[in-house]
């Protein structure tokens, strides 16, 4: 059990925060046209929710305003991850590249060149798994994302973090 005590102050800054306007995101409006896509990878341990929250990114109609966004999945390991994102994909009429080894990436980024937006979810792995941690931290170095972004359950103990 964690007990959270606050004044009245900081809990109605607080509030006044949540229920503020979520401002778009800008790299989409200032792209510039023939650049490459602004990259933001997900990462993160095991049942984390990257792919859950690349999905959530991709339709909320205030995270990326009108950024046409695609999806770029180095998970290939999860059973039923690549159809996971496809039905999302589908209903969003977003673009899906899946990518199994690094010499796919360029390929995939073109495909993708009319985004301004790629979201790169990355499949979870222990840190004990080093050989799989190592062929997709490969990809992600080919990828060269602009943002990484650890995903993490909100349930995670700080010390475990």
């Amino acid at each position: 059990v964690e007990l959270v005590v606050a004044d009245a102050e900081a809990m109605q800054d607080l509030k006044e925060r949540l229920d503020a306007p979520v401002p778009p995101l800008r790299m989409a409006a200032n792209r510039v046209a023939g650049e490459r896509p602004y990259i933001l990878a997900l990462v993160g341990p095991p049942g984390a929710g990257k792919t859950t929250t690349a999905a959530k990114l991709a339709v909320h109609p205030l995270v990326f305003a009108n950024a046409r966004v695609g999806f770029l999945t180095l998970d290939t390991f999860r059973a039923g991850a690549i159809e996971q994102l496809e039905a999302t994909a589908l209903v969003a009429d977003c673009p899906v590249e899946v990518v199994y080894e690094a010499h796919e990436v360029p390929s995939a980024l073109e495909r993708l060149h009319a985004c301004d937006l790629i979201i790169v979810d990355t499949p979870g792995r222990s840190p004990m798994s080093e050989e799989q941690n190592k062929r997709w931290r490969q990809l992600l170095r080919v990828i060269q994302p602009d943002e990484t972004h650890l995903v993490v359950p909100a349930s995670l103990r700080p010390e475990v973090a």
